[in-house]
Order: structure tokens, then sequence, then C-alpha cells
């Protein structure tokens, strides 16, 4: 039974699609995993460069705070 519900763009708020759909099984559960994507392709194109600057950005302030901390000279 497909569950029918709303996922709209955050961009331009057309209703996304599915383009990828898969099981997954991890120890006793099943998993079921669904990619989808905007039906406008320029404004999936603009979306995944805003997403990957964000991810860009937040992997540089990780690696930012997993650095030894400078002590102070006296």
């Amino acid at each position: 039974m497909q569950t029918v519900y709303s996922n709209p763009c955050i961009r331009c708020g057309k209703d996304r699609i599915v383009s990828k759909e898969w099981t997954q099984q991890i120890g006793n559960t099943v998993l079921t995993r669904t990619d989808t994507v905007c039906p406008d392709k320029d404004c999936q194109k603009a979306l995944d460069l805003d997403m990957e600057e964000k991810r860009l950005k937040k992997e540089a302030i990780m690696n930012r705070k997993s650095l030894p901390q400078k002590t102070p000279v006296s």
C-alpha cells in the first residue's frame, strides 16, 4: 500500500517526485528509503549546489572543532 504525501520543493514549491526507492536491512529491521527530486531540473541543480555549500561549510566547522585547542602562553 502506497502512502500519499505532499513533499513540496523548498525552492519553488512544486511537488517533488520519487527518483529512487530501495529497502535496506539493518539487523532485524527493514528500512524503506526514498530519494525525491524537484521536477524542475534547473531548480534541482540550484538546490544541489546550495546543499553542497552547506555540507562543506558544516564539514569545515566540524574540522575546526576537532583541532587541538591552543593554550595561551604566559
